[in-house]
């Protein structure tokens, strides 16, 4: 068959149209897509290890604290934490206490607890973690001769971890009873406290070493740390960090030692103490009057408690009667007086309030004599 030369050239474009098109379509898909690249693997989003767990020992109880993981793996955010296990090992006789680098073949702690999401707020206290263990079923005499091991793991929501954190051990004191009671006096500057010092632990008989003070203006919360800052040797604290008007809730608990591990009393029973304000200012002092163009000009020494309030200026004409002159409270320690009359002999006092209204003693007496009042 023969073609005609114009349908032959016309033949020939399309099948170079035809050839062409799925390299033109690359081409545009290319240039609007970018570069395409192989395909790659989803992240995988394991939060790091624990690395702070410690734990306390307050009372036949061991308190865990740790920190959540901030980060994943791979140095993302941890934002899938799912839920949270806790393993405890005994360590008796010759077990090999084990150190962090040896976790995955010396540690071998049975699973005691699992904290869940959900549950998460509940084992929340100072944005740390904690858990306490309470030993259910466990003897005073295996937890008086035994060491404990503790760890954690942190899941994702896939149940994928990266294995056990820092290993926390312990071993159990034995520690005195509860302290029973504190008694309380309030002084101008300083809550005092004072206990009855507990007898000596049994059966090991170990001397207390010191109190700790723990103190919050929420009934039933904890701080993590006393309000003092070394272990108080006798059985008396002084609280000078404080209001008046406020609520604090104290406890007090022993502290024993033996070899590196400290241990302290189960809390004493929480007491309540409102420290109120009936403590007066200083009187004021160097009071002077001088009497200059029809009035009588009153200047007395400031007064500097940190409560201070103001001034209340008194007048008599006999001495005796006094009247408070002053319609407010005066904020510098200066008056004038000009109700007075020409060779009227006027007596003045002053006296300093606090702002819980407590009003200190007269000042001393002054008087001058109104002369030359026209």
């Amino acid at each position: 068959m023969h073609l005609r030369p114009h349908l032959l050239k016309d033949q020939i474009l399309i099948n170079l149209s035809a050839k062409a098109l799925p390299l033109v379509l690359l081409m545009l898909f290319a240039a609007s897509c970018g570069k395409v690249g192989p395909p790659q693997p989803p992240e995988i989003l394991i939060p790091k290890p624990v690395t702070d767990l410690t734990t306390r020992q307050i009372g036949n109880e061991f308190k865990l604290l740790w920190t959540l993981p901030a980060l994943n793996l791979n140095g993302t955010k941890a934002t899938t934490i799912q839920r949270i296990e806790i393993y405890r090992q005994a360590l008796t006789g010759t077990t090999p206490v084990p150190m962090s680098e040896e976790v995955s073949n010396k540690f071998h702690g049975s699973k005691i607890m699992t904290i869940d999401m959900v549950n998460l707020a509940a084992f929340s206290e100072h944005s740390q973690m904690t858990f306490v263990d309470k030993f259910p079923g466990v003897g005073v005499d295996t937890l008086r001769t035994s060491m404990f091991g503790y760890a954690v793991k942190v899941f994702n929501k896939k149940r994928q971890d990266a294995g056990f954190s820092n290993i926390s051990t312990r071993q159990c004191l034995p520690v005195p009873p509860p302290i029973p009671h504190i008694d309380f006096r309030a002084e101008e500057t300083e809550i005092v406290l004072t206990w009855s010092a507990p007898p000596q632990t049994e059966p090991a008989g170990l001397p207390v070493k010191g109190y700790n003070i723990y103190r919050s203006e929420q009934s039933q919360v904890r701080p993590a740390t006393p309000v003092n800052d070394e272990p108080i040797q006798e059985t008396r604290f002084h609280d000078r960090n404080f209001q008046f008007g406020t609520i604090y809730y104290y406890t007090v608990r022993s502290m024993v030692q033996e070899d590196k591990f400290t241990a302290e009393s189960a809390d004493s029973p929480e007491f309540a103490f409102k420290p109120v304000d009936v403590f007066p200012p200083k009187t004021p002092t160097h009071l002077m009057v001088v009497f200059v163009e029809g009035r009588m000009n009153l200047l007395w020494d400031p007064n500097l408690e940190p409560d201070f309030a103001g001034y209340n200026v008194y007048r008599s004409e006999d001495a005796v009667s006094f009247r408070k002159i002053n319609d407010a409270l005066l904020k510098s320690p200066t008056f004038r007086d000009e109700k007075v009359e020409a060779g009227k002999k006027y007596f003045y006092r002053v006296s300093a309030v606090d702002s819980s209204g407590n009003e200190s003693q007269p000042s001393p007496i002054v008087s001058q004599i109104a002369a030359g009042v026209s």
